[in-house]
């Protein structure tokens, strides 16, 4: 037989009649208060701050797949970043047939634009600038919190001749931009832009090319923001929406962290 506590369990919903009337109502007030154990939850994808039990659209892409592990071994080994790389991915390849080149601020190890380059078919005179410091993020312009968080000198186990044998296969179809984004910014001409992938971590940098960007992208181009919900980048979220404000576009907030921007064809 059930003991006390097991009968005021069950005694929830329906089951209560099953006590006397003079009985229900206390049994309903313990009852009550006493904690449900959570169902067990089977998550399709649980990863990267991400838990879900719907449906995931790489789990059943098998070139995606492959292409992504193959990739994680020279950029994050056994690192599970599907949901944010199929966001990315798949924005790059619905700006594939605009008129207009990619560009990435932030490249590091390369790992992004390895699966643009593999995902995406283009022009043969179209190409992806890809712009990074190759040697970590630099110390200057970062707010107080960055310095407190220690944002100075990371990301520097790379190269721009790493990187370069990592996406030796897609020649030429991408350029890379070595440098601190104050100074290469003056020197490269990107032309006009379909697609742009913001990744530099710190905000002055990602302020000044978010400022490059905007007026080159055309309309129903993208720009993918990596960092835009993650904590500690709240200097940077902020200085998005403020970007945005007398703009419009809307910033669209994703559950991977990242943002999406959709320029308007009128703007």
């Amino acid at each position: 037989m059930p003991g006390l506590r097991e009968r005021w369990r069950s005694s929830r919903g329906h089951r209560l009649e099953r006590f006397p009337a003079p009985l229900q109502p206390p049994l309903r007030f313990v009852g009550d208060r006493i904690p449900r154990r959570p169902p067990k939850v089977h998550y399709v994808y649980k990863a990267d701050g991400l838990a879900t039990i719907h449906y995931c659209p790489f789990l059943d892409d098998e070139d995606f797949d492959s292409k992504y592990w193959a990739m994680s071994e020279s950029w994050i080994p056994g690192a599970d970043v599907r949901w944010r790389m199929w966001m990315l991915t798949t924005v790059a390849e619905q700006c594939q047939d605009l008129p207009g080149n990619f560009v990435e601020f932030g490249t590091w190890r390369g790992g992004c634009a390895s699966m643009i380059l593999g995902r995406t078919r283009v022009a043969p005179d179209h190409r992806f600038f890809l712009f990074d410091t190759f040697a970590g993020i630099p110390s200057d312009r970062l707010t107080e919190r960055e310095r407190e968080l220690g944002f100075a000198g990371r990301l520097s186990d790379t190269s721009v001749e790493y990187v370069d044998s990592v996406l030796s296969s897609w020649r030429p179809r991408y350029r890379l931009c070595p440098g601190d984004v104050f100074d290469t910014l003056r020197t490269v001409d990107v032309g006009k832009l379909s697609f742009a992938h913001l990744d530099l971590n710190a905000v002055a940098p990602s302020q000044l090319a978010l400022e490059y960007v905007y007026p080159r992208l055309i309309g129903n181009g993208m720009i993918v923001f990596d960092d835009y919900g993650f904590a500690g980048y709240e200097d940077q979220h902020a200085m998005i929406n403020e970007f945005f404000d007398d703009r419009p576009e809307k910033v669209i907030a994703l559950p991977t962290g990242q943002a999406l921007v959709v320029k308007h064809r009128t703007a």
